[in-house]
């Protein structure tokens, strides 16, 4: 009998598995994602840049793609829900949102009738670490005495969200993206650790243009030059994995849900994604 639903295959490899086979690189172990091993491993994190975005304007980013080109793993399927809140902390857990309880980018909390979003709204009795309840993979390092690193932006130190996904990890707020992965190479190279380096700008160029646009291009420029000055410093006892949590598509209509007739008399509140 068919399904009544379409279905994705199944994949040997998904986002939770990257940062969890880095990390068993550090003790020579391969895991799904066939990280040699070593002594520190550096994870970089573009937000929004899909591999078919990558493709299409392969021009711009001739770093990545010549990375993509020698990886052994070219592209990975994102998972279910495919939205950065979700996909984040399923690279730093290790698990599937199903699991570590961030289904989507906005829930409505028990008790409450407002709907919230997941990386900014937390109210103060949304506790993160009884939202998120899974160790992290930072945390399962640092029970091993090795450190583990944070770079982005420094608005993101110390919120909610950073404490659900991030936690085990030393927050180092750079807001410039070069010094960004200049600063979290040069910390591998000295020491034994992991550093993972969260990139926001393609996604938020996507977001305010679409990325077809000039700026997400151009968004995407930055973080290839970023991207080649940091692998230039890269010594042969560091292992770097750069990776996406999601793609981009320039949606043409909307429809609003809200403005159907008797719409609202029926449903208390609309969460999850908004696109």
């Amino acid at each position: 009998m068919a399904t009544m639903l379409p279905t994705i295959p199944d994949a040997p490899v998904s986002l939770a598995d990257v940062l969890r086979s880095a990390v068993e690189s550090l003790c020579g172990r391969v895991g799904a994602v066939p990280f040699t091993p070593a002594r520190s491993t550096v994870v970089v994190l573009i937000d929004g840049l899909g591999a078919r975005n990558l493709a299409d304007r392969a021009g711009h980013a001739r770093t990545l793609t010549h990375l993509v080109a020698d990886s052994p793993i070219a592209e990975i399927p994102s998972g279910f829900p495919s939205t950065t809140v979700a996909q984040l902390t399923s690279l730093t857990t290790g698990v599937v949102p199903a699991e570590h309880g961030l289904v989507g980018y906005s829930v409505r909390p028990p008790g409450h009738t407002r709907v919230r979003n997941l990386i900014s709204g937390w109210l103060p009795d949304m506790v993160p670490e009884q939202w998120q309840p899974i160790p992290t993979l930072f945390e399962t390092l640092r029970d091993r005495g090795i450190p583990s690193f944070a770079y982005g932006p420094s608005a993101y130190a110390g919120s909610a969200f950073s404490r659900a996904f991030l936690r085990g990890a030393e927050y180092r707020g750079v807001d410039d993206l070069g010094r960004r992965m200049a600063e979290g190479m040069q910390l591998a190279r000295r020491q034994q650790c992991v550093v993972y380096i969260y990139a926001s700008e393609v996604d938020g160029a996507g977001h305010h243009h679409g990325w077809q646009s000039t700026q997400w291009s151009e968004a995407l420029e930055r973080v290839d030059a970023a991207t080649a000055a940091m692998m230039a410093q890269r010594s042969e006892h560091v292992n770097v994995c750069i990776t996406a949590d999601h793609g981009m598509v320039d949606v043409e209509s909307r429809v609003d849900i809200g403005s159907f007739p008797g719409f609202a008399e029926l449903v208390a509140a609309v969460g999850g994604e908004p696109r």
